[in-house]
Order: structure tokens, then C-alpha cells, then sequence
């Protein structure tokens, strides 16, 4: 799986509203979420967002009986570490 994020909007409660695709078994799709912000340390923060996805968007197949949902929640996470320019230390 391959997340790639093309835009992020700062919200009001420190939060981000995320625009980019998600790519699955070759299958890209657009994908929006938003994502918390976690210092992690002095210079690192960590995005955690969740998306509810359609599996089938995917050409991936569920519960033939119906048994399963076709819709699954992602969890994604990424850390960010600021390391400063040589020229601004």
C-alpha cells in the first residue's frame, strides 16, 4: 500500500485535513482524512490519521456470502523529524 499526500490543511484544533491518493494492488484512488499531529520529540511530530476505505475500489474481493464487510478502516501513521540547515545552526 502506498499513501501519497498531496496537500495538508492546518485545522483550528491542531489537526490536519490530508488530500492525496492511496494505491492498493496497482488500484490508486483519492483519499482524504484527517490526521492528529503527536510531538514525539523536541524537533519530530508524528501524523496518525485513519481512513474508511471500499475494498472492492480496490479490486480486492470480500465475503462472497456477505458475510464481511466490503468497507475497512486504514490506520496510517508517519513521523516527521525538523533537522535544521547547517547554515541556520
Amino acid at each position: 500500500m502506498v499513501v501519497t499526500i498531496t496537500r495538508g490543511t492546518p485545522q483550528a484544533d491542531g489537526g490536519f485535513d490530508l488530500v492525496g491518493t492511496i494505491e492498493a494492488a496497482g488500484y490508486p484512488q483519492p483519499l482524504t482524512c484527517v490526521a492528529t499531529a503527536r510531538p514525539t520529540g523536541d524537533h519530530s511530530v508524528r501524523l496518525e490519521g485513519i481512513a474508511v476505505l471500499a475494498r472492492t475500489r480496490f479490486e480486492m474481493t470480500w465475503s462472497p456470502l456477505g458475510m464481511a464487510s466490503s468497507r475497512t478502516t486504514v490506520r496510517m501513521a508517519a513521523p516527521f523529524d525538523h533537522i535544521p540547515h547547517p547554515a541556520s545552526r
